[in-house]
Order: structure tokens, then sequence, then C-alpha cells
């Protein structure tokens, strides 16, 4: 029986809702599947068939060390180089670089001067997950102060505006499992303007299935298709890809995130998922 290893957090050594599912469903293919926390240094992560990278959320304020480990994994999903390029969010401008719809962005290191453009914006570390640490402000001193007290952290800073659509549309994401198309879903609103700082390891969101459109798949398609000239990987290196778009002010789509890194997948958005998640594993592992 192969041993499949989910990488999570000490704060959540049975990983979430997600990893559940994933858990489940391997096991009922005949694979041997358990949660392991990342940090923990009783792990045999060489003696696992395949360690697949999930709720990490933690590795946020401890990027380098996380890396570190993900180089030290023999056998590691996604792989640790993609990981290195997709967990800082700086990524999103070397896509805007290539021409891909990304929303405008400006971005900033400890010591720059903070300049926030006029009206709704969020700021947020580029290294962050699970929105923490990410807030939206309508008040551009708040903006600034928030930016600041990021940077004096040591911490670089992204400056978006607000894209009005999110609060009618929300955020399509879409998943793919081994380069393979498998489900989208839909995300609410989740930055209320004037609201503090998410308390826990990540902020609750509101998920529904959904149908992308023909423009978000194609908009999805040719942000993995940029991944063999800007990124250490190709597309059919990812084990597990998230497209996360929201409508622009014409309505077209927009990139919020490239998540390659510890996305959640929302098996519970389309009942055929588990299955589709089995498959690409069982794939994978007669690859490694």
């Amino acid at each position: 029986m192969p041993r499949v290893l989910l990488a999570t957090c000490a704060e959540m050594p049975a990983g979430d809702e997600d990893e559940h599912v994933a858990i489940a469903a391997l096991r009922a293919a005949g694979v041997g599947a358990q949660p392991a926390v990342w940090d923990d240094p009783a792990v045999d992560w060489s003696g696992a068939d395949l360690v697949i990278v999930r709720s990490t959320w933690d590795y946020t304020l401890r990027r380098a060390e996380f890396l570190a480990w993900a180089r030290s994994v023999p056998r590691l999903a996604n792989p640790a180089e993609v990981l290195a390029w997709n967990s800082d969010k700086t990524y999103l401008r070397q896509l805007a670089d290539a021409g891909l719809p990304v929303a405008p962005t400006r971005w900033y290191e400890p010591g720059d001067d903070v300049q926030v453009p006029a009206g709704d914006v969020v700021v947020k570390p580029t290294v962050s997950a699970g929105a923490k640490d990410t807030q939206r402000h309508r008040d551009a001193a708040a903006a600034r102060a928030h930016a600041a007290a990021l940077l004096d952290t040591g911490r670089a800073v992204m400056v978006q505006p607000y894209l009005d659509a999110v609060d009618s549309a929300g955020e399509t994401g879409l998943v793919w499992m081994a380069d393979r198309f498998s489900h989208a879903f839909g995300k609410g609103a989740l930055l209320a303007a004037g609201a503090g700082a998410t308390d826990g390891l990540y902020a609750v969101e509101q998920i529904e299935a959904r149908q992308p459109s023909r423009a978000e798949r194609e908009t999805a398609e040719h942000v993995l298709d940029a991944l063999a000239a800007l990124s250490p990987a190709g597309r059919g290196d990812l084990l597990y890809a998230r497209v996360d778009l929201v409508p622009g002010p014409s309505g077209e789509p927009v990139l919020l995130e490239l998540e390659l890194t510890e996305p959640s997948l929302w098996f519970a958005a389309d009942a055929s998922a588990p299955a589709r998640w089995v498959e690409a594993v069982q794939g994978w592992l007669a690859r490694v």
C-alpha cells in the first residue's frame, strides 16, 4: 500500500475539512494517507511515497524555514522550487509584466515611502495565507498606517484597489489536479472596509458551487500556460493548482492569485472532485 502524507500545521494537526475529504477518498482507494505537521521533527518524510502540501498556513512568518523543509522532502507536491516562487505574491508582478490581466498593484519594500491611491484599497503582505494581515481601507491614512506597520516588521507589502464587483459577484476559483481541470467554486466577499485583521489562522470563507464562464476558463488557462516561461516548473509539473479570478471594471476576468502552495481545493463544491483527486494522486505516485 503506498504511503502518502498530507502536510499541515501544528495549529491544525488533523488538517482541515478539505483534508478530511482528501484523506478519506485516498484511503477508500487503497492509499495509506494521513496528515502530518510540516515542522514536526518526529515525522519521517523520507519514508513516504509522496508528501502533499496542504494546510501549512503558519509558514508565512517562517517562510525560509518552510522552504528549507520543502527542499529536504524527497518526494513533494507541489515541488519545492514552485513553492519558493509562489509563496511570495511578487510572482504576480511577473505575470502582469507578461501581459496577463492581474489586478493593478503597488509594491513596497521596508524603507519605502508608501503612496496609497485614492478610494477603496486592499493592503496585505506579499507573504500571507488565508487573508491573514490583509485589510480593506477606505481611509488613506489608515491604509498607510497598516502598510507602515507591516513594513516595520520587515515584510514587503502590496496595495491594490478594491474591485467593487467582488461585493456582488465574489471570486471564482478554478481548480486543476495533475493538469486536468476539476471544478470551480464561488467565494463571497471576505473583506469589510475598516475591519480589523483576522485573529485566527485564516479567515472563514463562504463557498458555493459555480460553473466558470468561458472567459474565466480561458483566462485561467492562459495563466497556467505562462508558467513554463516564468516559473521554475510548467503546469504539467503540478499536482494541484488554483486560479482565483474576479470581474474587472469592464467585467473581464482579472487574476487575484495563482495558488500553487497550500490552496484549499474545496472538494465540497463538486461531488466528483474527490474521485478526480484520487486519480491525480495515483498518477503522481506512478511518477515518483
